[in-house]
C-alpha cells in the first residue's frame, strides 16, 4: 500500500472514531422527558425543591403540581429538571427547579429554583 492510500485509510478511520465519540458524548448529554408527572417520586422531588427554596429564601410557596420534567444521567449522577406550579400568596406562579440526585449517597440537592 502506498503512502497516499495509507493516509486516506488513516483519515477515514480517524473520522469514524471522532464521529462515534461525538455520538456517545451527545447521547449522554441529552435530557429525557419525564413521562409520568403524577409519579410519586417526581412529586416528592418537586415538593423537596419547593421546601428547600422556601427554607433558603424565607418564602412561603405552596406546591401545587408538576407541569413537566426531564432527567439527564451524568455517570452516577442524575440531573433533574422540573417545571412546577406553586402558589405564592393568592397567585399561582410557575417555577423552574433543577436538582442533583446522587443515588449512591441517597442525597438530593437543589441546584437552582427560578420563577419562569
Amino acid at each position: 500500500m502506498d503512502l497516499k492510500s495509507q493516509f486516506l485509510l488513516l483519515t477515514i478511520v480517524l473520522s469514524f472514531f471522532a464521529s462515534y465519540n461525538y455520538f456517545l458524548v451527545s447521547a449522554a448529554n441529552n435530557w429525557e422527558p419525564m413521562m409520568d408527572r403524577k409519579n410519586s417520586k417526581v412529586i416528592k422531588l418537586a415538593k423537596f425543591a419547593v421546601t428547600e427554596h422556601n427554607r433558603h429564601s424565607h418564602t412561603d410557596l405552596v406546591f401545587d403540581r408538576v407541569v413537566a420534567g426531564a432527567v439527564k444521567t451524568d455517570g452516577p449522577k442524575v440531573h433533574v429538571w422540573i417545571l412546577i406550579d406553586a402558589k405564592n400568596g393568592n397567585s399561582m406562579q410557575r417555577y423552574n427547579a433543577t436538582l442533583l440526585r446522587e443515588p449512591w449517597r441517597d442525597h438530593t440537592s437543589l441546584v437552582s429554583f427560578r420563577r419562569k
